[in-house]
């Protein structure tokens, strides 16, 4: 019996750095031991590696049942590291990491006003 059903939310997951993305099951085959996400990658059954990897120390991405928090997780990833590729644009150095105790909020509002900053700088085209 597979671990995860058609239609079901899951996240890949780094196993150092947490949530990575969020995708849905599209397709279930081979008894349960494989299944296909939304993006078109296959793993086995349980979500423990991709079909294909044969090293049996895979230390790469899993899949897992969502959970609410991830959404949040995830967009405050991206989040930092859009301020940090804004700021590495400036020549600044890589001042805050994902572990930075901003919050989603925090980093959204600077988010939005470095956009406004770039809008201002280049006269409404950004």
């Amino acid at each position: 019996m597979a671990d995860f059903e058609v239609g079901q939310k899951v996240t890949v997951e780094a196993m150092r750095s947490g949530a990575i993305r969020i995708e849905t099951v599209e397709k279930v085959t081979h008894g349960g031991k494989r299944i296909t996400l939304s993006d078109g990658s296959v793993w086995k059954g349980d979500g423990s590696q991709p079909v294909g990897y044969t090293d049996r120390h895979y230390t790469g991405p899993v899949v897992r049942a969502f959970r609410d928090e991830d959404t949040d997780v995830i967009a405050r990833k991206r989040l930092v590291n859009a301020i940090i590729a804004f700021g590495k644009s400036l020549g600044a150095s890589k001042d805050i990491c994902a572990d930075h105790p901003y919050t989603t909020a925090d980093l959204t509002a600077i988010w939005e006003a470095i956009k406004v900053a770039q809008r201002n700088a280049t006269g409404g085209a950004a």
